[in-house]
């Protein structure tokens, strides 16, 4: 009777092979992270510039809707926040859009926390409260606007990501970018 030979193959990688698989890894990955850095701040950047122009569409349908005037409020920072508010504060503090405020604003509050790197800078307003008839922005004190107000949100990594939002006196909003990304033009 003869004996049968059994052949053993080895079954798993050789170090060699673990090692090449890592530095190929490792070369996929030195190339990927910077654009997906940049692709986050990016996302990042647009979602706050949504957030901002629903916040203000919200505060514009729902005076016309409930007949009443209505505020946007708006804190800036890289803890910035929107909120919009039924008319029933005082025109001088209407609410406030940080959570925990003694007077948080009752129809939103848009929160965006330190981690989320974007700021807001805007001019020379704190609220903006919205005409029941036509939707007109008004100043907080309910005369007419005189100038655009202008919100600008700008990635902390890269300021060339930067949107501006622009409401006109009339109730007009413009966005665009400082170069054009997602859905928003260049800023001429």
């Amino acid at each position: 009777m003869r004996a049968r030979s059994k052949i053993h193959f080895s079954q798993g990688f050789t170090l060699i092979e673990a090692m090449v698989v890592v530095v190929i890894l490792g070369i996929l990955l030195s190339i990927a992270l910077p654009s997906f850095t940049q692709m986050m701040a990016k996302k990042n950047t647009v979602s706050g510039a949504e957030a901002v122009l629903s916040a203000i569409n919200l505060a514009r349908s729902e005076a016309i809707r409930s007949n009443r005037n209505s505020y946007l409020v708006v804190e800036s920072g890289t803890v910035w926040c929107v909120g919009v508010a039924r008319a029933s504060g005082t025109p001088s503090s209407p609410c406030s859009c940080q959570p925990g405020a003694s007077t948080v604003c009752d129809l939103l509050n848009y929160t965006v926390a330190e981690g989320k790197n974007t700021s807001l800078t805007k001019t020379g307003f704190d609220a903006i409260q919205f005409d029941a008839v036509r939707g007109f922005p008004l100043s907080k004190t309910s005369t007419v606007l005189t100038s655009n107000q202008v919100m600008t949100l700008t990635s902390q990594r890269d300021s060339q990501m930067a949107i501006t939002i622009t409401l006109n006196p009339v109730g007009r909003l413009k966005s665009c970018a400082k170069t054009a990304m997602a859905g928003y033009p260049a800023c001429p």
